[in-house]
């Protein structure tokens, strides 16, 4: 066995704030906490990635329309005809 392979055989150990802050660290004991565990459902990363774009084309849609409410509201508080007013 490989001495990197070799490291995560014990249980991970989340960070307990004494160290120095490392969410990659704590990322990877989280993963392979969770990876043992049964009672969690498994996920299609394709159909995640999916939700992920949808969400973001999503928010992206709603700030560009708050970008345009927030623009029109200036104009009429201004009493400017154009958004260079």
């Amino acid at each position: 066995m490989s001495q990197t392979s070799e490291k995560y055989l014990l249980p991970p150990k989340l960070s307990t704030g004494n160290a120095r802050k490392n969410d990659g660290l704590d990322a990877l004991a989280t993963a392979l906490a969770a990876s043992g565990n049964e009672r969690l459902a498994a996920v299609d990363a394709e159909a995640a990635s999916e939700v992920v774009r949808l969400l973001s084309e999503r928010r992206e849609d709603l700030v560009t329309e708050q970008t345009r409410v927030l623009k029109a509201a200036c104009m009429v508080s201004c009493g400017t005809s154009s958004p260079a007013g």
